[in-house]
């Protein structure tokens, strides 16, 4: 199909058709990436001894974030209930870690209670 039959007769625009039910799209589909809408940078210096804090909110737009972790020691991320218990639980990051997460959860940071770091994040979202 060339492109003039695609804009139908007499160069009318395409109308939606509403679908119910599945569709199924066989072969290649061509797709081109495009960037986030808007990113945001943040950087959390820890203590040892720093009270667990949320890092990044419930976001239905994330479309990624980036954590960059420096410092002496790991950190700790995970939901607000890891983060908050003794010991701290959820996923150690050492340092010199680069962390991309694509999912929309919120996540809490705590540190490992010896050691000092900082944690770089970059929040990318979708346009709404």
């Amino acid at each position: 199909m060339d492109e003039d039959q695609a804009a139908g007769p007499a160069g009318m625009e395409p109308i939606p058709v509403p679908v119910h039910g599945e569709v199924a799209i066989r072969g290649d589909v061509p797709t081109a990436p495009k960037a986030a809408g808007f990113g945001a940078w943040a950087t959390y210096t820890l203590a040892a001894t720093t009270a667990a804090q949320k890092i990044l909110p419930y976001d239905e737009q994330r479309a990624r974030a980036v954590l960059i972790i420096s410092g002496t020691g790991p950190v700790y991320v995970g939901s607000r209930a890891q983060c908050q218990a003794s010991p701290v639980l959820g996923g150690q990051l050492a340092t010199g870690t680069i962390v991309e997460t694509r999912n929309k959860q919120e996540l809490w940071l705590a540190p490992d209670g010896t050691h000092t770091a900082t944690v770089t994040v970059l929040a990318e979202r979708w346009a709404s």
